[in-house]
């Protein structure tokens, strides 16, 4: 089958054929509990992508993305563009831009070049329907 993947920074990939995958499996069970633990979690965030797009607006949804991106909780997002937002988000770069504006207006975030610091985090996750367990 023809697969396309397209990588947000330097990745290794690495591609196996089928009937070695089976043997492996087989041979090595512990690995096809991890394979299949990756696709369930990888199933579930395509199916809270897919209610997001139904369920929630664009604010909320872009809202919930800068949560998620300050992967390591600084408050400051780097090296992402509008663009990179907007193609995550399946809209248009102009619409993410006039919605961060609207979050700066708020006094929920700050924006530079390919920086967005996130000022008021608790307000965003509120927004996006994010809550902490």
């Amino acid at each position: 089958p023809n697969v396309f993947a397209e990588a947000a920074e330097d990745s290794a990939v690495w591609t196996i054929p089928a009937s070695e995958a089976r043997s492996m499996t087989m041979q090595y069970p512990i690995l096809g509990w991890g394979m299949l633990q990756t696709y369930g979690m990888r199933l579930m965030q395509v199916e809270n992508s897919l209610e997001d797009v139904a369920y929630k607006k664009l604010p909320e949804r872009l809202a919930a993305l800068l949560v998620e991106l300050d992967t390591d909780q600084s408050g400051t997002i780097k090296g992402v563009s509008h663009q990179a937002l907007a193609d995550r988000l399946g809209t248009y770069r102009e619409t993410v831009s006039a919605i961060l504006r609207d979050f700066k207006r708020q006094g929920l975030v700050e924006l530079g070049y390919r920086r967005i610091k996130l000022v008021d985090t608790e307000t965003l996750r509120d927004v996006g329907g994010l809550w902490e367990w």
